[in-house]
């Protein structure tokens, strides 16, 4: 009995684990091209040394982002 309530709770649990993994991802990669842009736009310094890697950030962030600058 404690099989069947245990498992579709797991599975739940998983599931939700998942959704909440890919929120994460998608905050990190609007974070990477709102950087992208102002370092672009000269606003701020590239303080983390990662402008050289801005054209690889765009190019993911096109696939998940339906609205995105190209700064370089």
């Amino acid at each position: 009995m404690n099989k069947i309530i245990l498992l579709p709770a797991l599975g739940t649990l998983a599931a939700l684990a998942a959704l909440g993994g890919y929120g994460d991802y998608m905050a990190e990669l609007e974070s990477a091209v709102f950087y992208c842009d102002m370092v672009a736009a000269g606003h701020w310094p590239d303080f983390d040394n990662v402008a050289s890697y801005c054209p690889e950030t765009y190019q993911q962030a096109a696939v998940y982002l339906t609205e995105i600058k190209r700064g370089f």
